[in-house]
């Protein structure tokens, strides 16, 4: 929404997951437990990159609440009918839609992912706590294991296939 003369503009689209990624054990609405094998199967890329762009739908809180609301009506097939004709919509009816943009935008997003999971990024403080509080730093030998294999996984990015594994 836009911003009034005081305040900042509202941010007003919830990113809903199309398969549920589970919370703490707490299966969500259309969870892998919920699909059919042949679900399964069929919406192995989804399930396996739960947190990635081909998974989400953006939605209002509204349609957010209603589409986890009643995951009977809502199932993952027609989340991704409705996400693909939006996505059409936009595509020919915004003059600004840049394909190769969108395309950089999803690659770069996954490699800032990549690199967060490969470097334990949520877990900082408590890897780099030997490094930076001690008399003796430290760092296992996994971590150094992990950090050599995101050298190699980043100048791969930047340079491929010259650097091997």
């Amino acid at each position: 929404m836009d911003r009034a003369a005081s305040d900042d503009e509202s941010i007003v689209g919830d990113i809903a997951h199309i398969v549920a990624r589970d919370e703490d054990g707490v299966a969500g609405p259309r969870s892998v437990a919920s699909l059919s094998p042949e679900e399964r199967d069929r919406f192995a890329t989804l399930i396996v990159n739960r947190n990635k762009y081909a998974n989400l739908v953006l939605l209002c809180k509204n349609h957010h609440k209603q589409v986890d609301d009643q995951p009977s009506a809502y199932q993952v097939g027609r989340l991704l009918e409705i996400k693909e004709r939006h996505e059409t919509w936009v595509r020919e009816s915004l003059g600004s839609f840049d394909p190769q943009k969108q395309r950089d935008d999803e690659l770069y997003a996954d490699y800032v992912d990549r690199w967060a999971k490969l470097i334990k990024l949520r877990d900082w403080i408590k890897w780099t706590d030997g490094i930076f509080s001690s008399s003796q730093p430290s760092l296992s030998k996994e971590m150094d294991s992990n950090l050599e294999d995101v050298r190699t996984w980043l100048l791969n990015r930047i340079w491929p296939h010259r650097y091997p594994g």
